[in-house]
Formats: C-alpha cells, structure tokens, sequence
C-alpha cells in the first residue's frame, strides 16, 4: 500500500514578518517512486502576499502530481513489456529569497530521476512587485534595465563575465554569448541579483550547476528603473 502523508503544519506564533505562517509537505514512498514537495505558505491576505502564494503553488503541485502520474504510467509500462524494475524519484521544495512589504522574491528547485545515466535538476525563479500601480507584477530584467541597450551591456559585462569567472574556476571552456531567453533566471537578495542557470543551460551536464551574485552596485551603473534602485536600498 502507498505511504502518503499530507502535514500542513501551521505556526502562528509570534515571528518575524517574512517568515512563513505554514508550509505544505507532501510525501510518497513506495516500490515504484520516492517522491516529495515542500513549500512556504506565507503569511496575510495581501493582494502580493496572495499572489506570491499562487505561484508558488503553480511552480511545485502540477510538477509533483506529473512526477506521480507518470511513475505510475513508467512502471505499468515495464511489467507490461518486461522491462527492468526501477525506482523513479522526484523531489522538489520552495524558497523565499527576499520579502518586503512590496515585493518578495523566491524559488523552487527540483531533482528528478526516471531513468537513463543521471538524474536531472532545476529551478524556477518566482519574482513579484508592486511597482507600476497598486497591482503586483512579476518582473524580468527588463523592469530593472529598460533601455535595450544598457541591459545588453549588462548582460554580457555582469552576467557573461561573472558565468564565465566560474567557468574558469572548473577549468572549463568560457562562453562566448549568453542567451537572452536566461535573462529572468534571477531571485532578488539584499545584495543584489542572485543569478541561477542549471543544467545544460550553459554548459554540459558535467559541468554541474552555477550561481553567482551579481551587486547592485553593478547594476547602479546601466540606467536602472526605478524599481531596481527601491531593491538596492539596504
């Protein structure tokens, strides 16, 4: 028989304003996978707050309850064809990076195996403000750098450097572009953006994974909006 749990366990003691008020935890373990999600439930009923929680749920249960559906599907398929039993698993949690009362920043990471040499790992970067009007928004580079032209300049004297920085660190080949459809693979800190690219994004999947800072006083020096120079303020 499956071993489900389902815990929402709620801690409404006093605690600071950014910390969660819940966090949801499921778990499934069996012959056939080993599989769980955890994430925050934060706290208020906010339009930004309600939001947040949204699409952090929309990032980590249709993803959980895929992983469960097919490892259902996986392993009817091998007793039908005689395949060789496996154990599928897949894991995934949620963060929260920075919260204000205006904007909070955060995301989920996932690890996964169904079969094959390796397991797989990513990321979903979650970020909301409000910033044009009273609504929340989910932002991109291009709200913090609008000019085109500023921003390409960042992404290849911030971004591309600093990737390829690490790069050297692993002995690895640099790069010589960056795609611009990665630009959004950020969450936001107190110090600054921290850029996240997984596997395959920029590299082999030897190389692994990189995660580097980017300062806000990097940034400072593109033409920021508005909204990037509220971030940057301690």
């Amino acid at each position: 028989m499956n071993m489900i749990s389902t815990l929402i366990a709620a801690s409404l003691l006093a605690a600071p304003a950014s910390a969660p008020a819940s966090q949801v935890s499921h778990q499934v373990k069996n012959s056939t996978i080993d599989a769980s999600a955890r994430y925050p439930v934060l706290a208020g009923n906010t339009p930004l707050i309600k939001g947040f929680n949204l699409l952090m749920k929309n990032a980590i249960e249709p993803d959980y309850q895929r992983a469960l559906k097919e490892s259902k599907e996986g392993e009817a398929e091998a007793r039908k064809f005689g395949y060789p039993h496996r154990t599928w698993y897949f894991h995934i949690q949620g963060q929260v990076s920075r919260q204000e009362s205006w904007m909070i920043s955060g995301w989920t990471t996932a690890e996964t195996y169904s079969g094959g040499a390796h397991g797989y790992a990513y990321r979903k970067q979650i970020n909301l403000a409000i910033y044009l009007d009273e609504h929340p928004r989910e932002f991109s580079l291009n709200a913090l750098i609008p000019n085109d032209n500023e921003r390409n300049l960042f992404w290849a004297g911030e971004v591309l450097s600093r990737l390829n920085q690490s790069k050297a660190k692993r002995e690895m080949e640099p790069m010589a572009e960056l795609d611009e459809s990665l630009q959004g693979r950020f969450v936001v800190s107190k110090k600054g953006l921290v850029y996240q690219f997984d596997h395959y994004e920029v590299g082999a999947y030897a190389e692994g994974t990189y995660e580097f800072t980017v300062p806000w006083s990097a940034l400072m020096d593109y033409q920021p909006s508005n909204l990037a120079k509220r971030l940057s303020m301690p």
